[in-house]
């Protein structure tokens, strides 16, 4: 009977040691992907600013009340204000 409680402890073990090591497979392979998805998007901007387009960022478009409330640090919220 302890025989069967040792194997069946060092079983749970392994599966637990296997799940962590696929745990850190996944972010590992998740985190490159972001890291090569941020190059290609920097080196796509670069390309794209060497046709000399008109660059628009998205805070361009704001209203200047939430202009100022952004550079204050107050955060936007999606109610209207009238």
């Amino acid at each position: 009977m302890a025989m069967m409680m040792m194997m069946m402890m060092t079983m749970v073990m392994m599966m637990t040691t296997m799940m962590l090591m696929l745990t850190t497979t996944i972010v590992m392979i998740t985190n490159l992907f972001a890291q090569c998805l941020m190059c290609y998007k920097e080196n796509l901007w670069f390309n794209f600013s060497q046709l000399q387009w008109p660059f628009a960022d998205a805070d361009d478009f704001h209203s200047e009340a939430n202009k100022k409330k952004m550079a204050e640090g107050c955060p936007l919220n999606d109610q209207v204000t009238t």
